[in-house]
């Protein structure tokens, strides 16, 4: 079963190099000698004569290690987004190991640059995000101060109309209270003078009209 699973990643990650090496523009822009050697790469991978032992991905960077039988030659692969970037032929095992692992800390190192920008976007498009979500927030309470100001306005203007109104009628009954007064005091007089004309006595009143 785990012989079978290891077969199926294997066959995988074949696959995947070899529609990579299938790029012959990145073939085309590097020295003959890589030339040549990618060229040889991409007929034993399409000759199903190569066999991967290790991938590592970063990001859309990464780096395989194969191995040719026949000739117990290693081919060591640094790659982007699925395209062969370089790639080293040697028969030393060791050689080949040491050139594996450099280019798995080089991919790592671009992947982490590409990596940052990713965030950095990320982040760029949560502050624009942030921004016009404030943005409305911010239209929101001027409109609401706006309304705010308007009704304090109109209300300003209704307690003045009515304080005038209020002492405008304030005045209008000053002013009945002294008619009041005048007529009450008019009608005490002229009682009085009734009243002692009743009496049979005018005691020389007077009546003022």
């Amino acid at each position: 079963m785990g012989a079978s699973i290891r077969n199926i990643v294997c066959c995988a990650g074949l696959q995947l190099l070899m529609a990579a090496a299938s790029c012959a523009a990145v073939a085309q822009a590097v020295d003959d000698g890589a030339h040549s050697t990618f060229g040889e790469l991409q007929q034993l991978m399409q000759n199903q004569a190569i066999h991967e032992l290790r991938t590592s991905y970063h990001g859309n960077y990464g780096a395989s290690l194969l191995f040719r039988k026949d000739e117990r030659s290693y081919y060591v692969v640094l790659f982007q987004d699925k395209k062969f970037w370089r790639v080293v032929k040697t028969a030393a095992e060791g050689q080949a190991e040491q050139i594996y692992q450099r280019f798995t800390a080089h991919s790592e190192r671009l992947a982490e640059v590409e990596n940052r920008r990713i965030r950095l976007e990320a982040d760029e498009q949560y502050m624009e995000r942030q921004i016009a979500a404030e943005q409305v927030r911010l239209t929101a309470l001027q409109n609401t101060l706006a309304i705010q100001q308007q009704q304090e306005r109109t209300v300003r203007a209704e307690q003045q109309l009515l304080l005038e109104q209020t002492q405008a009628m304030s005045a209008e009954a000053q002013s009945a209270k002294r008619t009041l007064r005048n007529l009450q005091n008019r009608i005490r007089s002229l009682e009085q003078w009734q009243s002692k004309l009743d009496n049979g006595d005018d005691g020389g009143a007077r009546f003022d009209k």
